[in-house]
C-alpha cells in the first residue's frame, strides 16, 4: 500500500513502471504499480470509459480477495459479472 501526499492509501498493481506528473509540483514520479487513467479512458465530453471504470472495480475485488480470504468467493462473482460487461 502507498499513499499520497494528502494521506489517501491506494492499492499497488504489478503493472510495469510509468511515469507521470504530480498535478500540484509538476514533479517527474513514478507511478509503477498504480492504475493511472491515460488520455483513452476519457470520453469526449469529459466523463470516464466504462472500460476504466471497470478495470478499476477489477483491481478492487481482486486485493479484496488477496487481503481478505474470507470474500474470496464474492470478490470472484462480482469479477466475473464485472468481466461480462465488456
Amino acid at each position: 500500500m502507498s499513499s499520497t501526499r494528502s494521506g489517501q492509501v491506494y492499492s499497488e498493481s504489478s503493472s510495469k513502471a510509468k511515469v507521470s506528473y504530480d498535478i500540484f509540483t509538476g514533479d517527474e514520479i513514478s507511478v509503477k504499480g498504480f492504475l493511472s487513467m491515460g488520455k483513452d479512458d476519457v470520453e469526449n465530453g469529459g466523463t470516464m470509459k466504462p472500460a476504466f471504470l471497470i478495470r478499476t472495480l477489477v483491481k478492487v475485488y481482486e486485493t479484496l480477495a488477496k487481503e481478505e480470504p474470507a470474500m474470496r468467493t464474492h470478490a470472484a462473482r462480482e469479477i466475473a459479472l464485472l468481466r461480462n460487461r465488456r
